[in-house]
């Protein structure tokens, strides 16, 4: 069985090391798998894809060359909004952007074989996954939350930030891409229970998929020469960082090292952004010192080289004048196991941390931890036995962890001893990555339940072809097709019907459908409007009329409600599409022949050589806005007659949102009907 997982990012964070230990993982279980990525930097940096994720299947889309998101291949763009950083905030990235993003990772998919794969994992909710929805429909999809997805859906709900402009097409993707996952990992037992909520998927569809560690990795490994490990890293070969964010812009010298050699040491690991909390962590360790028993340094360890939020920590070292804070830089993620083997404590701050990936790394080589009470952390750290749990910014009761944990050397041992076993019992990734593997199996066809269809023959039909609608699915067969094919013709198509129901599933709660009863209502261009029904037996005509937001209907039985709504939806039909044609017609320069309203169950419009047009009724029962982008696309026919990039173009000119509308009649259009007879009662 094979898994294309794929990243837009270039490895710098924990979800490369999730993918990067997952795929080495996996075979074991019985899965080969292929990781398209991000990539930045020339070969043997640890950003360069290839570099990172060596001896694994990878296929690196390289950003080097493209330093912001209207390149070629556009550069990514981030869930952090950054000043002055070249990967810009997904929020503010509009349509034309976006349309890039998904072009070029459907591209990027392609290269990796998406197409044959069993499986598509999609690390984080990114443009990838529309790629996989228009290109790949029919491979089972699994989406992987990381957290910093969360926080921005968070801030875009909160109100979203000055320039961020596209935040709410951003957000309406976003869920839209979780509902179509057949399974959606999440990292912590709090996250399965808010993220059905805050996404709106069912509850069933959400994994806890705990990250975990390399058991050959991160291991007990004493470094018997501690100060000499940190001469190495922090004067010989500095890699710390200024403000000026060039590497061995801060070195120390051999005179600063002293409180290595008299007391534990305490590590921060991970980059310096506003919710790793590093300058509440500096001045709770300034704080603390001066009750220290003995000199306890707190290495910084991280920080990719030029990216912070807030205060720089160099600038609050300076501020606190805490001589014992060092800045070590950025390193590969295989310099980790010897950092934390030649520290004592490892400290967490951070207060949004959907998981903690680097908690149970420390764990699994002997630490104690310290960290916040919230979210993963509070998950994975048991307190009083494998570390410390302390309330969200509160710098005090940070200060007092580290005391206790600095002068309580018996308890700190006791606690590291305590942390390894529970860190290599629950989340080691052989483990983790068979519970993984497991639900992979759920999702592919030979796992899914059958589907109930109907069969009819047609005498058109040339090929055998699957109709799934709100009804059920149907299997139209040509009249000559053994009955026998239809069962396997099925089965191999079950992904996409089981997907393709869902979603009619979801967008019927999203748009409610018509109800044809007094007291019903029906859709009007985004209006609804109120059913007042009288039943006149012995009547002639029917009658239909609207009175602000209802409309009053007289039929002579219950039984032509419907035919009558048809026939006032066709009438208005002309009356709204009308002005609209000659007015978009106008603006264009060119003329039509005639105009036609139809009810056909396929087609919304179309546009004759000759410029006859036609519009289907059933526009009406969408939004506005979706009929006069129909109308902008007929319009556009009449000078550029096919699909080729010159008709998109011109279209886009004219309606940038335009994919956005297609989208819309694409996950809508089946819901765009009138009840074949009304409900009863």
């Amino acid at each position: 069985m094979r898994v294309v997982m794929a990243l837009m990012f270039f490895p710098r964070g924990g979800s490369a090391q999730v993918a990067r230990y997952l795929a080495r993982s996996l075979p074991a279980a019985g899965w080969q798998a292929t990781i398209a990525c991000g990539s930045l930097g020339p070969p043997g940096e640890q950003s360069n894809a290839e570099a990172f994720y060596a001896g694994l299947d990878v296929r690196p889309l390289d950003y080097t060359g493209s330093p912001s998101v209207d390149d070629e291949p556009p550069f990514q763009p981030s869930y952090e909004d950054r000043p002055g950083a070249p990967d810009v905030v997904f929020a503010k990235v509009g349509d034309a952007a976006y349309e890039r993003l998904v072009e070029s990772w459907e591209r990027q998919l392609e290269r990796a074989g998406a197409a044959r794969a069993d499986v598509l994992h999609l690390h984080h909710l990114t443009p990838i996954h529309e790629a996989a929805e228009r290109r790949f429909a029919s491979v089972p999809r699994i989406g992987h939350l990381h957290g910093t997805e969360l926080l921005m859906l968070r801030e875009i709900e909160r109100g979203p930030p000055p320039g961020w402009d596209h935040a709410e097409a951003w957000a309406e993707r976003m869920r839209r891409w979780a509902r179509g996952c057949e399974r959606l990992f999440v990292l912590s037992p709090d996250a399965v229970r808010r993220v059905p909520g805050l996404l709106g998927i069912e509850p069933e569809r959400v994994v806890w998929a705990p990250n975990g560690f390399d058991p050959q990795g991160f291991d007990r490994r004493p470094v018997h020469d501690r100060v000499a490990h940190w001469r190495r890293w922090l004067v010989e070969q500095p890699r710390g960082w200024d403000e000026s964010g060039e590497p061995g812009s801060v070195r120390y010298s051999e005179a600063q090292l002293e409180p290595f050699g008299a007391g534990p040491v305490l590590l921060y690991v991970g980059r310096y952004t506003e919710v790793k909390r590093i300058p509440l962590l500096i001045r709770a360790h300034a704080r603390a010192r001066g009750r220290f028993a003995r000199p306890a340094p707190l290495v910084l360890l991280g920080g990719f080289p030029g990216e912070w939020e807030g205060e720089h920590p160099l600038q609050v070292v300076r501020e606190t004048g805490d001589r014992d804070v060092f800045l070590a830089g950025w390193r590969g993620h295989d310099d980790l196991p010897i950092g934390l083997n030649a520290a004592d404590v490892l400290v967490l701050p951070s207060v949004r941390e959907q998981f903690g990936q680097v908690l149970v790394e420390a764990m699994a080589c002997g630490l104690p931890v310290i960290a916040v009470d919230a979210h993963g952390p509070a998950e994975i750290v048991e307190p009083g036995e494998t570390g410390w749990l302390v309330p969200a910014d509160d710098e005090s009761a940070m200060s007092e962890a580290l005391i206790e944990a600095v002068n309580g050397a018996d308890e700190r041992r006791r606690r590291g001893e305590a942390a390894y076993e529970a860190a290599r019992s629950r989340y080691s990734w052989p483990a983790l990555a068979e519970d993984v593997a497991r639900v992979y199996e759920d999702v592919t066809p030979q796992a899914m339940t059958a589907v109930p269809y109907t069969i009819r023959r047609s005498e058109r039909a040339r090929h055998a072809r699957i109709l799934v609608s709100p009804d059920g699915v149907e299997v139209v067969v040509p009249r000559r097709f053994a009955l026998r094919e239809v069962d396997p013709f099925v089965e191999q198509k079950r992904p996409w019907i089981e997907r393709t129901l869902r979603r009619l599933r979801e967008s019927e709660a999203e748009l409610p459908p018509a109800r044809l009863a007094d007291g019903g209502e029906v859709p009007y261009l985004g209006e609804r409007l109120a059913l007042s029904v009288r039943v006149e037996p012995g009547r002639v005509r029917p009658h239909v009329a609207r009175r602000g937001d209802v409309l009053r209907v007289a039929v002579a039985a219950r039984d032509a409600l419907r035919e009558a709504l048809e026939r006032w939806y066709r009438r208005r039909a002309r009356a709204e599409v009308s002005p609209r044609l000659d007015a978009a017609a106008a603006r264009a320069g060119v003329g039509y022949e005639s105009l036609a309203i139809r009810g056909q169950e396929t087609r919304w419009a179309s546009c004759s050589s000759r410029g006859a047009m036609s519009f289907n009724w059933r526009l009406l029962l969408a939004p506005a806005a979706i009929l006069d982008y129909v109308v902008e696309h007929e319009v556009a026919h009449l000078e550029v007659h096919d699909h080729s990039p010159r008709f998109w173009e011109l279209l886009a000119s004219r309606c940038p949102a335009w994919r956005e509308h297609e989208g819309w009649l694409r996950r809508h259009g089946h819901a765009l009907r009138l009840p074949a007879e009304a409900p009863d009662g």
